[in-house]
C-alpha cells in the first residue's frame, strides 16, 4: 500500500511498477477538483446546469485573486497547498 505522501519520493521505476501515476496537487491546480465537485452528487440533482455554470464562473472569477492574496499577505500557522483553501 503506498500513500500519497510516499509517492511523491518514490522512483519513476516504483510508481511504473505499481501502475500508477501520480499527479502533485500543484500540477492538477484548483480547476480540476472544483469541476468534480459540481459534476458529482454533492449538489441536489435538481441544481439546474446554469447555476452550476455561474458557480464555475464565480470560481474562475475570484480563486486566483483571492489565492494571490492569502500568499501575499497572510501567514499560516501550518503551510498548505492552494487546493487545501
Amino acid at each position: 500500500l503506498f500513500e500519497v505522501m510516499d509517492l511523491a519520493v518514490a522512483s519513476p521505476a516504483t510508481v511504473s511498477r505499481l501502475g500508477v501515476m501520480y499527479m502533485s496537487p500543484d500540477d492538477l491546480g484548483w480547476r480540476a477538483p472544483t469541476l468534480s465537485w459540481l459534476n458529482s452528487d454533492a449538489l441536489p440533482p435538481t441544481t439546474p446546469q446554469a447555476a452550476k455554470d455561474r458557480i464555475l464562473e464565480n470560481f474562475d472569477l475570484f480563486t486566483n485573486k483571492a489565492l494571490k492574496f492569502v500568499r501575499r499577505n497572510c501567514s499560516e500557522p501550518v503551510k498548505s497547498l492552494n487546493n487545501d483553501l
